[in-house]
């Protein structure tokens, strides 16, 4: 990650993370450091979704 997120017009320029706890259609997308160390989520079903999309390539 070279460069670092912004949110640009609701959504992340570079890199985003959408999670999706209560409709797996849609989620909540989140960039750079907009989930806290020590943030809990928890689904409303067995179903709990995180999509990580990047504009070139990610590592980890």
């Amino acid at each position: 990650m070279d460069k670092p997120s912004s949110p640009y017009n609701g959504k992340c320029v570079y890199e985003q993370v959408e999670i999706r706890i209560t409709n797996m259609d849609e989620g909540q997308i989140y960039c750079g450091e907009d989930i806290q160390k020590g943030t809990v989520m928890e689904s409303s079903s067995n179903t709990f979704l995180i999509i990580i999309r990047a504009d070139t390539k990610a590592q980890g």
